[in-house]
């Protein structure tokens, strides 16, 4: 039962992976083009950049804000069943995502239902990952979702540059919604399960003043993970110029850093997460650093190959430490303090990055708020 249920979970992440790939590369530079070529609010970089950290902040406030449904509805009807009413929302972003084209309001709606989706999804998700596997083999099972998912954007890059290159981005957010049918297909057939406890939101705050090392860790990790995905693709298509060179280059990076992703959860799995962390944060951070003089292509590669590599070895490690955690002290309110935490990071690196470039401060100097969040985890390296 529990090998079925985890293949249907894999089945459905990956394919639903898939479709957040094709959005996720591209809706920052697809958010960016479109309000750069407003005239009326000022055709400016600067202008572009904020709108799309203005977009993700929404983005991530209603992700929070949903938390409390997520878990109440899993508590009542199962993750399995969460993570299915997750696409109504996912179904509703992608026409307003679209219209925001020639329409730049529909992206405070797109911003919403695209929270909405993501709250619900993911915390139906993790639930039933921890009832689906065993606790002793949990960085191995990890690697394997991840392994996969991280193949998957072998080909994202390529087929979203394609897709806009060809036939726009309208294109790529409908291939978007095809891939999460059928993710949302797939999972129909999974087994129902429930959290046995039910959980407090508000209690999470209260969590993150007896354990603030957790916090901080989970807040910077968060953060860190936001100024890369909204920001760095920005950065690459300013470089760049082209959306086939960039994709290119995606793919490129990716490649670096597919065939280490299953060796590194079954070296957490060997007692040996404190070492992986340990060697992820120090590499991710120096990976940071370069980013401030990364203007070749060739050294762009190598530094993206590197980082998504180095965000295995901290994203493994810190998802095992999740489980483990939802293990001892319950399912619900685990998932809580890390989503919670996650997100907050998130918000709180948005603001600081909106912040530094609405006074003009160098674009590299976001890249320092990256480094500053990939040595975070270090906080629970003792707990690992």
């Amino acid at each position: 039962m529990m090998k079925k249920q985890f293949f249907l979970l894999t089945l459905s992440s990956t394919l639903r992976r898939l479709a957040i790939s094709l959005i996720g590369l591209f809706s920052p530079v697809y958010i960016f083009r479109i309000v750069f070529s407003v005239a009326d609010i000022g055709s400016t970089i600067k202008m572009g950049l904020i709108a799309v950290l203005v977009y993700a902040l929404i983005f991530y406030l209603v992700k929070i804000l949903v938390f409390p449904l997520a878990e109440n509805l899993s508590f009542k009807i199962g993750f399995k069943n969460v993570m299915l009413i997750s696409f109504l929302p996912f179904f509703l972003f992608l026409p307003f995502i679209i219209l925001a084209e020639n329409h730049l309001y529909f992206l405070i709606l797109a911003a919403i239902f695209g929270g909405c989706q993501a709250s619900l999804f993911w915390f139906g998700y993790h639930g039933m990952f921890i009832k689906s596997v065993n606790d002793h083999c949990f960085g191995f099972h990890e690697g394997i979702c991840n392994g996969l998912g991280i193949f998957t954007l072998l080909i994202t890059p390529t087929i979203g540059s394609l897709l806009i290159f060809f036939f726009g981005f309208t294109s790529l957010f409908l291939a978007a919604g095809f891939l999460a049918f059928l993710s949302a297909v797939s999972i129909v057939f999974s087994p129902t399960v429930k959290p046995y406890h039910d959980a407090c939101f508000l209690k999470s705050f209260l969590l993150f003043k007896q354990h603030p090392k957790n916090f901080l860790a989970y807040l910077g990790w968060g953060g860190e993970t936001a100024i890369y995905g909204n920001l760095w693709p920005i950065f690459l298509i300013l470089f760049l110029g082209n959306i086939l060179a960039y994709g290119g280059i995606l793919t490129a990076g990716i490649l670096l850093s597919v065939l280490a992703t299953l060796s590194i959860g079954k070296w957490v799995d060997n007692a040996k997460g404190r070492r992986v962390l340990n060697i992820g944060v120090a590499l991710g951070a120096f990976s940071w650093l370069l980013r401030v003089i990364a203007y070749f292509p060739i050294l762009i590669v190598v530094v993206d190959g590197f980082y998504r590599l180095t965000e295995q070895m901290i994203s493994i490690p810190m998802d095992v430490f999740s489980y483990k955690r939802a293990i001892s002290g319950g399912t619900s309110q685990a998932l809580y303090f890390r989503e919670v935490a996650l997100n907050l990071g998130v918000i709180v690196f948005l603001s600081v990055a909106i912040f530094l470039i609405w006074f003009n401060l160098p674009f590299w100097s976001v890249f320092i708020l990256g480094f500053l969040g990939t040595l975070a985890p270090l906080l629970v390296l003792k707990k690992v």
